[in-house]
């Protein structure tokens, strides 16, 4: 427990003073957490670290404390903006002098509070990280006295992180002209190469790292092959129903409004939330979700950091994440207060889409690249602000945005904001061909994306039969000689059979037993039923020869649904006049679902193409043709393989 009506501090505390007696007397807490001690020594003695530490291991703790010890003022760099709003809250009501400078504060607002921070009546000031735009900002921060540069989502700065944001590379440049302040940057996710990455960019190349441990063993973590939307909603509503509070994302906006309406049609207390609402409508979703008891949040990834709820239960991805360190860090928010949480990703391949669309508009090619700087060259100024600048970059065109960032990263604009509103400042106007930028470093880190979505699908894949946990672990270079951990889906699949409909009470049943080695399925836990024997052995290639073979048959007008039914046999009265095909029931050993799904992964490698608009039919695509031809050996989720 945190101890509140703490009696205001005093400006000046000793750095002397005992940091145990600090946490007690100022915090609550008895004792320091795993790493905390460890990284608040390194920054009391005045080093510079990088802390890498799982979601919910109290990273906010190593900058906190130190803040109050140390004699001068603490800057916290963050993107989370609902994160800093409740932290400062928190502090206050301990009598902590704390302070936030963000886009949500009014300019006199922050006029007051650099002040306040720069004369020496605040101990603790975040931002965040675009402020550092601010020319005014700049020449006022400097005033002041810092005595430790905290980076939160410090995976921001780099190039390889999963979440890279221009901003954040301003931060090296800040330090040095705060008279070079120690640096404490914080991650939970980031592998060996990005946490090398961070210290480099920040200037710190010899700092040492504390790592605590990647592990949340009580997450049980639970991939399932899903072939239609309908199978998707199915689980995400079985999974509402058995805790009332959760997180389901999506992976886009369409997405998330079909399932939250799904949801809402079930009877389930759900709520959207995406990037297309009102601000006002996402700070009122947001603050909901923070005060209910039951809400069930259906969003894309724009929701999440910041938020510190330590009841949710769940976590569903509906669609598959492009990187393991996306996915654990959004798993990451369920189970922060110790007990059992359920984190299940539906995984179809026929999704592959959706990640494959946002790595290639993040990564703009050189023509795009070009087309964008001269359409800002266009403009005629040097500067492009308030107005100008909000009409011109009024797009949801990803590439747009993003070839923004790159230019900043290269130097041709900067991010600007002065007393006429936020804007760019065009800095290499004469050089339109972009002669300064390496177009071969941009691709790889494209095709970087790509290996790192490519590591996401192993990790779903049922043909790689990991342990989830470990696959997790060693991915962000951890190892560890235990392959079972007996809490996914894969090591311990009794626990959480599909249909099962059990309490929070049966689930702490299922951990306790499980601790104690006894992984037997109590009578509240029915083992999964098969819904059907399983298929006799048959090569993946027959079977695509087979699927193909079907998509010629009937001239290339059916939908993947209707082809999966003359495959499987159906009996279905809209497949009648198909019946008399040769390729009809090739596939009876296999249910329609099955098939269907085999179908799905045909199209996602480009074997089959399928048209748009309203019942698409599928085609075999030139891939399929040489397929069919040359007829290689090829392996497809769902299919037997051969004695």
């Amino acid at each position: 427990m945190r101890g509140k009506g703490a009696a205001p501090l005093s400006p000046q505390i000793s750095g002397s003073m005992d940091l145990t007696s600090l946490l007690r007397e100022r915090f609550g807490f008895a004792e320091f957490r795993p790493a905390q001690q460890q990284v608040i020594d390194k920054v009391m003695a005045g080093q510079s670290v990088l802390a890498v530490m799982p979601t919910g291991s109290g990273k906010s703790l190593c900058y906190q404390l130190p803040a109050l010890a140390l004699p001068g003022l603490t800057l916290i760099v963050s993107p989370l903006i609902a994160l800093m709003k409740d932290q400062v809250d928190q502090l206050n009501e301990l009598g902590l002098p704390a302070t936030v400078i963000n886009s949500t504060v009014s300019r006199e607002q922050q006029r007051t509070r650099l002040e306040q921070a720069i004369a020496g009546r605040m101990k603790l000031l975040y931002i965040a990280p675009e402020r550092f735009q601010s020319e005014d900002f700049r020449a006022g921060l400097v005033r002041a006295k810092i005595s430790l540069f905290a980076v939160d989502e410090a995976h921001c700065i780099s190039l390889w992180g999963h979440d890279f944001r221009p901003d954040y590379l301003r931060l090296h440049q800040a330090v040095r002209e705060l008279k070079s302040p120690p640096v404490l940057a914080l991650t939970a996710t980031a592998t060996p190469a990005v946490r090398r990455d961070i210290l480099t960019q920040l200037g710190i190349e010899a700092a040492p790292q504390v790592v605590s441990g990647f592990d949340r063993p009580n997450l049980y973590l639970e991939v399932r092959e899903v072939s239609t939307n309908v199978e998707k909603i199915r689980a995400i509503t079985e999974l509402a129903r058995w805790a009332p509070l959760g997180i389901v994302y999506a992976g886009t906006r369409k997405n998330v409004e079909e399932i939250y309406g799904s949801l809402r049609r079930a009877g389930i207390e759900a709520a959207a939330y995406h990037a297309g609402l009102p601000p006002e409508d996402r700070k009122a979703v947001q603050e909901r979700f923070m005060n209910a008891s039951e809400c069930v949040i259906v969003a894309t990834n724009a929701f999440g950091m910041g938020i510190d709820r330590s009841h949710v239960r769940f976590v569903v991805h509906a669609d598959i994440p492009d990187s393991i360190e996306a996915y654990y860090q959004e798993i990451g928010r369920a189970g922060r207060d110790g007990e059992h949480a359920r984190c299940l990703l539906l995984f179809s391949y026929a999704d592959k889409w959706i990640p494959e669309f946002f790595i290639d508009s993040s990564h703009p090619p050189a023509d795009i690249l070009k087309y964008v700087f001269a359409k800002l060259c266009r403009s005629g100024a040097a500067t492009i602000l308030g107005d100008a600048w909000r009409k011109l970059s009024n797009t949801k065109d990803h590439r747009f945005h993003a070839s923004v960032a790159l230019l900043q990263r290269y130097g041709y604009v900067e991010k600007i904001q002065t007393r006429d509103g936020r804007g760019i400042r065009i800095l290499r106007a004469n050089d339109t061909a972009l002669r300064g930028i390496n177009f071969q470093d941009l691709e790889a880190r494209r095709q970087f994306e790509y290996k790192k979505f490519a590591v996401m699908l192993n990790y779903a894949s049922r043909f790689r039969k990991h342990c989830y946990r470990s696959f997790i672990l060693s991915y962000f270079g951890e190892w560890t000689r235990n392959r079972e951990c007996r809490n996914c889906s894969r090591c311990s699949p009794e626990k959480f059979p599909r249909g099962a409909t059990l309490s929070v009470g049966a689930v702490r049943e299922a951990r306790e037993r499980a601790a104690s080695g006894d992984d037997r399925p109590r009578g509240h836990i029915a083992p999964q039923r098969a819904e059907k024997e399983a298929p006799p052995a048959e090569s993946s290639t027959i079977v695509a020869l087979k699927i193909l073979s079907c998509v010629l048959r009937v001239h290339e007008k059916l939908g993947r649904e209707k082809v999966a039914k003359i495959l499987a046999g159906s009996e279905d009265s809209s497949i009648e006049d198909y019946r008399k095909l040769s390729t009809y029931g090739l596939l009876s050993d296999y249910s329609i679902k099955s098939v269907t799904t085999m179908i799905d992964y045909l199209i996602s490698e480009d074997y089959i193409g399928q048209e748009d608009g309203f019942r698409p039919s599928i085609h075999v695509t030139a891939k399929g043709q040489l397929f069919l031809k040359e007829r290689p050996e090829i392996e497809i989720p769902g299919v037997s393989h051969p004695a």
